[in-house]
C-alpha cells in the first residue's frame, strides 16, 4: 500500500492535492477487479498449455502437482472476484479488497515462477526457451493488467521472472548468463511500462473525479441561478402589479380633477339673463357673475 501511495503522489501532485487519496485508490481497485477476469482465464489456459508442452520432458508427477497447486489458487481468486461484484462498496470500503487481490496475484505469479524450479527441463534447451517465452508473456500481461496498483504489477513481474533468471545463472555457461542478462533487461522494461501505465491510470482517475466535481458544481450553480431568476421574476411581477394599481389610481384622480375643473368653469361662466338684469338695475359689472361663482371666488381669495 505504501508503494502505491508514493506512486500516486509522485505521478501528479497538483491533482492529487484536490482528490482524496483513498478515493483514487478505491477507483484503482475497482478498475483492477473489472479487468482481471480475462487475465485469470488466460493464466489458466497458459498453465495448462505449458504443462502439455512439458509433459514428455519433465516428470509427470511434478507437472500434476504444479497444475493442481495452480488451479487451487485460481479457485479462491474466482470466488473473491464474484464476492467483489456482489458487495456494495463506497469509497474506503473498497480499499481492503486490494490486499486480497494482491495475495491472489502474488500467489499466481509465484507458482508461475516456481515452474523454473519444479518443472524446469534441465536437459532440453529448446523447452527451456519455451518455458522462458511462457513466463515472459505472463509477466508482460500482468504488467499491463495489474497496472492500476503498483504493488500488484511489481510483485507479479518479479515473482514470475526472477526464479527463471536465477535458474539460468545457476545453470551456468555462456548461454545461461546471456539469457539471464536479457531477462533482467526485460524485467526492467516491464517495470518501466507498468510505471508509465500506472501514472496514466492515476491521472485519468483524478481527472475523472475532478470533472465529476466540476459538473456537480455547475449543476448547483445553475440551480441557484434558476432560483434567483424565479425570485427576481416574482419581485418584478409584484412591482408591476403595484405600478399598475398606482397608474389606475392616478388616472382616476386626474379624471376626478378634470371633472371638478369642468364643473367649476361651468359655475364661473356668467349667464346672459343675469347680466341683463344687473344692467337694468344699474348694478356694478362684477355683479354680473353668478352669486355661487362669486362666493367660491371669494373663498379661494
Amino acid at each position: 500500500m505504501s508503494g502505491d501511495r508514493g506512486s500516486t503522489k509522485d505521478s501528479s501532485p497538483g491533482l492529487n492535492a484536490r482528490v482524496p487519496e483513498v478515493v483514487v485508490r478505491a477507483a484503482q481497485i475497482e478498475q483492477l477487479y473489472t479487468q482481471v477476469r480475462i487475465g485469470m482465464f488466460a493464466s489458466v489456459v497458459a498453465a495448462l498449455a505449458l504443462a502439455a508442452l512439458l509433459w514428455d520432458v519433465v516428470p509427470q508427477e511434478r507437472i500434476l502437482v504444479w497444475v493442481a497447486a495452480f488451479l487451487g489458487v485460481q479457485i479462491p481468486r474466482h470466488i473473491l472476484l464474484q464476492r467483489f461484484r456482489r458487495v456494495e462498496r463506497q469509497g474506503a470500503a473498497a480499499v481492503p479488497w486490494g490486499k486480497w487481490f494482491l495475495l491472489g496475484s502474488g500467489a499466481t505469479a509465484l507458482l508461475f515462477g516456481s515452474s523454473a524450479v519444479v518443472i524446469f527441463p534441465s536437459d532440453d534447451f529448446v523447452h527451456q526457451c519455451v518455458l522462458a517465452v511462457f513466463l515472459g508473456a505472463f509477466a508482460a500481461s500482468t504488467a499491463v493488467a495489474h497496472a492500476p496498483l503498483r504493488e500488484c504489477y511489481v510483485s507479479s513481474v518479479l515473482l514470475t521472472l526472477l526464479p527463471l533468471l536465477g535458474r539460468f545463472l545457476y545453470q551456468g555457461g555462456e548461454s545461461g548468463v546471456v539469457l539471464a542478462a536479457v531477462g533482467l533487461a526485460f524485467v526492467e522494461a516491464l517495470l518501466g511500462t507498468g510505471n508509465s501505465l500506472n501514472r496514466m491510470i492515476v491521472t485519468s482517475i483524478q481527472l475523472r473525479f475532478q470533472r465529476d466535481e466540476m459538473v456537480r458544481n455547475l449543476a448547483q450553480a445553475y440551480e441557484m441561478l434558476e432560483k434567483r431568476v424565479v425570485e427576481r421574476t416574482s419581485e418584478l411581477a409584484s412591482r408591476n402589479n403595484e405600478l399598475s394599481i398606482e397608474i389606475v389610481e392616478r388616472k382616476r384622480a386626474e379624471e376626478a380633477l378634470r371633472a371638478e375643473k369642468t364643473r367649476f368653469q361651468a359655475l364661473a361662466e356668467p349667464r346672459p339673463g343675469h347680466e341683463r338684469r344687473a344692467r337694468a338695475i344699474g348694478a356694478p359689472r362684477d355683479l354680473a357673475v353668478p352669486p355661487r361663482a362669486r362666493r367660491r371666488t371669494d373663498v379661494r381669495a
